[in-house]
């Protein structure tokens, strides 16, 4: 027994190739750094996971910018291993005295002895006004890092996926490494700005940083021996034409043109659009602007006419996208803090193109004929929604419809399994019209929401739903005795 050899010790490096993969892509950033100094195998291993994925952050651009061509121009050709770009568009708030600084410090900072005096304070305090100042710069010098950032992006052979948008209030800070190392080098500063709609700079900002992104795809898409970008998720401000911006001019009187598919399309609106030729997955949010913010012009037929060219272009932008398999559109998600429901029936019944940006070829053939998954929020009635649909018909398995305004959900959901056969629905937040009809002997008119909890719960009312829509059941549930038990009578 005493003589019996010890199993050999088990060491990461002497894994297996496959199960050391497997480890190593479990592990975040910082430990992959240092795992790209241990030894040469697990160099080998971690270096493309290190550089995989370049974030971007406004108070960081120019460095991060300068960063990224030092990496494309490594003597190792490092920005072969560059698949992923992330812009998170978060802006720094400006603390104008020291002592304001001192109030944003975290208070684990100051009692673990981080901040041990006003000196160190002070140090910090001028680290933070050179991202500030970094900020300013990045956010108004467009022309220069437009020029700067496509020349870069254009040198990323295997680039496949592209990100542009804010944190959300569930992200963990900490796991972006671009805030979280500016985090650890201002001393926990709580870094948080006011919310993204209500910030005209933070959503000029993203605006911006969208159109460097498109621009450089499209002209990159015409590069030889580069990979496509088949991933593409953008955050875009409402009420934005990204053509104005570009400085490309749609025609004036566009305004007053029953014919909205597509705007005359400038040159640079043109590369825009190549961005989009070859993506097979897209998430695009459009959220709706708070009520507080400031919208010009406010009158309604002007805010008509500017939605018509709003959806107009981006109609003409989802066209482009014609190899989609899967797309996410949330457009202005219904929210009761959002415009009220009589703004968009008034749109729907005196500028439906106002109203809606899903694309409607005149020739009635798909949009997207691979397309297999779709998730929508957009507030459009019946009449636009199942024709829509109809379209993606032949290749649609998996459709999601949530946060969404459809003006009557009875209409909508009764005739959905006879437009598109489905192997999967989810329904959640839906907001319908309710009158006296639908709730027996409630007069007056209100919007109700139905399926608050989703399909995807297990009560008789989603289950019927689901099973009536995939084609499962012949009843419709009704809607009344729904709403009728949620209301106690």
């Amino acid at each position: 027994m005493g003589n019996m050899e010890q199993p050999p010790t088990r060491t990461l490096e002497s894994l297996p190739a496959e199960l050391l993969d497997l480890v190593i892509g479990h592990c975040e950033h910082t430990a992959l750094k240092n795992l790209r100094i241990t030894n040469h195998r697990l160099h080998d291993f971690a270096t493309p996971l290190v550089f995989s994925t370049i974030y971007f952050a406004p108070c960081k651009f120019e460095d991060q910018l300068t960063n990224l061509s030092n990496i494309v121009h490594s003597e190792k050709d490092l920005g072969r291993h560059v698949t992923h770009v992330h812009f998170y568009a978060d802006l720094l708030f400006l603390p104008e005295e020291l002592e304001d600084f001192i109030s944003l410090v975290d208070d684990d900072s100051l009692a673990n002895g981080a901040c041990q005096d006003e000196v160190e304070l002070a140090r910090v305090f001028d680290i933070y006004k050179k991202y500030i100042h970094q900020q300013h710069n990045s956010t108004r010098n467009h022309e220069q890092y437009r020029r700067r950032f496509q020349e870069v992006l254009s040198s990323l052979p295997n680039l496949r996926s592209a990100k542009v948008a804010v944190l959300s209030d569930d992200e963990d800070m900490q796991q972006v490494p671009v805030w979280n190392r500016l985090n650890k080098e201002l001393l926990g500063t709580t870094m948080i700005y006011e919310d993204y709609r209500d910030n005209a700079q933070l959503m000029a900002w993203t605006t911006q940083v969208n159109l460097h992104l498109l621009e450089a795809l499209g002209a990159r898409s015409a590069i030889a021996g580069t990979s496509p970008v088949r991933d593409l998720e953008l955050t875009v401000q409402a009420n934005c034409r990204l053509t104005a911006i570009q400085r490309g001019h749609v025609r004036e009187d566009f305004t007053t043109s029953d014919a909205a598919y597509p705007p005359e399309i400038p040159t640079r609106f043109s590369t825009l659009l190549d961005a989009f030729t070859h993506l097979t997955t897209l998430d695009l949010h459009i959220p709706h602007p708070a009520n507080d913010q400031p919208v010009r012009p406010c009158h309604m037929n002007d805010r008509i006419a500017m939605r018509r060219l709003v959806g107009a272009e981006w109609s003409t932008i989802l066209l482009a996208a014609s190899s989609l398999q899967r797309l996410r559109f949330a457009y202005e998600p219904y929210s009761t803090a959002g415009p009220a429901p009589s703004m968009f029936r008034k749109l729907a019944e005196h500028a439906p193109h106002a109203l809606s940006p899903l694309p409607a070829p005149a020739t009635g053939k798909t949009p997207w004929p691979q397309i297999t998954h779709l998730d929508l929020t957009i507030n459009a009635p019946p009449t636009t929604l199942l024709p829509f649909l109809a379209l993606l018909a032949p290749s649609l398995k998996n459709l999601t419809l949530r946060d969404m305004y459809v003006f009557d959900a009875h209409a909508l959901i009764a005739e959905l399994p006879k437009v598109v056969k489905l192997q999967q629905v989810s329904l959640r937040e839906l907001w319908t019209d309710v009158d006296a009809r639908t709730v027996g002997g409630v007069r007056g008119s209100s919007v109700h929401c139905i399926l608050p909890e989703g399909t995807g719960i297990d009560a008789p009312y989603e289950r019927g739903i689901k099973a009536y829509v995939l084609g499962q059941a012949d009843d419709f549930p009704r809607l009344q005795d729904r709403v009728a038990a949620e209301d106690g009578i």
